[in-house]
């Protein structure tokens, strides 16, 4: 095709969430060419469509689906992009052809280059250059270090999914694709935000799902087949609901085949903002966990995104879970239906959990997402909604395993105690709240943000004892019906004794107590930071959207509140192999905490670090790619202040990592402390010297 003539067609494509519609720019580029794109917005999707030789997609030799192609994109600050392409026959689901694609979705805003890499002389090479734009779209779910999810330009996501059909990709399933579409809607009437499905089941529960034009023969996809997983995929997504993909069950995947089936896979649909991989259904069946990490570090190599990535059936806390590094969530299936457990130990469960998390340094999304078959039964009913309540003041999440399942409407009083749990969420801080059972009677779980606001649960509808005898000021309380989102006032709480809270609904019941007059805080005067060495870092103030390094444009996307507008030192990602017991120093003038942002990926601390500081329960998310920050704290008193260098002895690392910056706040002492490390005995406090 002459260059000359060619002109890009544009078409708007379907979006997750309830931002607007997502731009999508199709393009169909001459072979060799250097091509201005044009300009798109942040997190849009660029579909760039390549001509290379005509192929036959059922028989013929050289087989297309095993060429290589990928997308090496270079974004404004310097971060590279390696993302498959793929063959897609005549580009209108036609076998045969000579169209490859390129999906990409930009992160940053600014001038954007791409050149191609393929073992095809045709699709090899070619290089092109595109701006992007900001946007209001809230950009991909992501983990940014904790226990739930996060788009990165958006709000934090609260789990309310469904696990059925696993086959739902199965032609025959409800009857038919549109007959799907029907199903989804109702779904997402419900308030359901998640949908759990299976793209390799075979010979599985049904052998009704798989990518390949035949499962004998795992070289040759069905193209007409993966446009029609493509449209379901973007109607899921306009609904405002994630993708848990399955990547496969049962033993059909030859493992010589797994990494061109992780490549493909994440080449059509990697491209989705809202999208969980979950490594297989039962891995224990075909996998041993060495083999569950490296297929994990695998998809993770593979997928530009860094998408979140679960396994199924891990479900009790074990080290090689925990300490891997992989997984971002967790996709936990109970031994025995939810209607014979009780819910209290459902939250058990969950604090278990997360308690093991954290001591691992690695805290993740707790999810129970099979938690025996559920009926349309009362009685079902009322078990299922005790524990999802139970789970969700545990920090955790949960999709529902129903059954039988012929129509989502069967099942409609369980979706709508869902959309209820997941409506009250979403309406407090849950992502800064943490459980503490401490604060009421036996008869409930309870959530706090500390001096700010609790969230109980009365399992069985009586009445509840609350210890305010730490607190201090006036509680609001708003009673809250869990089976009708039914919300009713009432009479405001003294702090400084127990008390005793009655629901109002003679049935389970919520309760929200937000603290009205808080304690006036402390505001003290910033430290004082004198004697930076090395002389180029530089002294700043922390806020969402700023960068952290003298030499890079990485910007810190997810800051708790309590760090805003704190003293901090840039650092030089340059130097993150420096390798000096001594290497940062600094004096502060008074009592301070010096909280070191540690890159999360390294898989063993610099001993300077590990021996001195505490892991906190904090961390922080930036756009460097694959990172989280955990902050690890040590109170000084005033006086000089040395650090080592990011890989000073003790230091390990077998993947891509970044140097650490440091966080500087004044300390208030322990009881103000908005830090507390775990445990908090930890923290060592020193005395002024006369």
């Amino acid at each position: 095709m002459d260059s000359r003539n060619f002109r890009p067609s544009f078409r708007i494509a379907g979006v997750w969430g309830w931002m607007a519609a997502c731009a999508l720019f199709c393009f169909a580029l001459p072979s060799a060419a250097v091509t201005s794109l044009g300009t798109l917005g942040k997190w849009g999707l660029l579909e760039i469509r390549l001509q290379g030789p005509s192929l036959n997609g059922y028989t013929g030799s050289p087989n297309p689906f095993a060429i290589r192609l990928d997308g090496i994109f270079r974004g404004p600050d310097g971060a590279e992009y390696r993302v498959p392409g793929f063959f897609d026959g005549n580009g209108n689901g036609g076998q045969s052809g000579n169209v490859w694609k390129i999906r990409f979705v930009p992160d940053q805003t600014g001038d954007w280059t791409m050149t191609t890499e393929s073992s095809q002389t045709e699709l090899n090479g070619q290089s092109f250059s595109f701006q992007v734009e900001p946007s209001s779209r809230p950009g991909f779910l992501r983990y940014v270090g904790g226990y739930y999810l996060k788009f990165l330009d958006g709000p934090y996501w609260f789990k309310a999914g469904v696990d059925d059909p696993e086959e739902f990709l199965g032609e025959t399933v409800f009857g038919g694709w549109p007959q799907k579409r029907v199903q989804v809607d109702h779904l997402a009437a419900k308030g359901v935000n998640s949908m759990y499905i299976v793209l390799l089941d075979y010979p599985g529960d049904s052998g009704l799902v798989f990518p390949w034009l035949s499962v004998n023969d795992q070289t040759r996809y069905d193209i007409d087949k993966m446009r029609r997983w493509e449209s379901m995929f973007d109607y899921i997504r306009d609904r405002q609901m994630v993708l848990h993909l399955v990547l496969e069950d049962d033993g059909a995947l030859i493992p010589a085949n797994r990494e061109n089936f992780y490549r493909y896979i994440i080449a059509r649909f990697g491209h989705h903002t809202g999208l969980i991989w979950n490594l297989r259904e039962e891995y224990n069946e075909r996998y041993s966990s060495t083999q569950a990490v490296n297929y994990s570090l695998l998809l993770q190599q593979l997928d530009p995104y860094d998408h979140p990535i679960a396994v199924h059936n891990v479900n009790a806390p074990v080290d090689w879970y925990l300490r891997s590094q992989v997984f971002s969530a967790t996709s936990i299936q109970t031994e025995l239906p939810s209607v014979t457990l009780p819910p209290r130990q459902f939250n058990a469960m969950a604090l278990e959990w997360r308690q093991a998390a954290q001591d691992a340094g690695h805290p993740m999304m707790i999810s129970f997402d099979e938690t025996g078959k559920i009926s349309s039964s009362d009685k079902d009913r009322s078990n299922v909604r005790r524990m999802s309540w139970c789970l969700a003041l545990a920090n955790a999440q949960c999709e529902l395993h129903v059954w039988p399942l012929a129509d989502y409407a069967e099942f409609d009083s369980l979706w709508n105690d869902l959309n209820h749990l997941k409506t009250f969420m979403l309406g407090v801080p849950f992502w800064e709240m943490r459980p503490d059972n401490s604060l009421v009677s036996p008869n409930a779980v309870a959530m706090t943000r500390a001096g700010h606001e609790i969230v109980a649960y009365s399992i069985d509808g009586l009445p509840v004892i609350v210890d305010l005898s730490g607190q201090q000021g006036i509680w609001n309380c708003v009673w809250y019906h869990p089976r009708t989102g039914q919300r009713v006032s009432a009479e405001a709480v003294p702090s400084g004794g127990v008390v005793t809270l009655t629901p109002p609904f003679g049935s389970d019941a919520v309760f929200h107590l937000v603290n009205t007059k808080p304690e006036e805080p402390v505001v003290p005067e910033k430290v004082v930071i004198e004697n930076l060495q090395p002389s180029r870092y530089r002294i700043s103030q922390l806020y969402k959207d700023s960068t952290y390094y003298v030499d890079r444009t990485f910007t810190l996307i997810d800051l708790p509140d309590a760090l805003q507008g704190l003293t901090c030192i840039k650092t030089a990602n340059d130097d993150k192999a420096n390798a000096d017991s001594s290497f940062i120093s600094f004096s502060v003038d008074r009592p301070a905490n010096i909280l070191i942002a540690f890159d999360s990926r390294v898989d063993a601390k610099p001993e300077w670090l590990s021996n001195n500081f505490v892991l906190t329960d904090w961390s922080i998310g930036v756009s460097d790619k694959g990172a989280y920050l955990q902050l690890w704290n040590r109170t000084v008193a005033p006086g000089m202040v040395q650090l080592g260098g990011t890989a000073a002895p003790g230091f390990a690392a077998s993947s891509s990592y970044s140097a650490y910056f440091v966080v500087i706040q004044p300390y208030l002492g322990a009881a103000s402390d908005p830090y507390p490390p775990s445990p908090p005995q930890g923290v060592q406090v020193f005395k002024i010297a006369p």
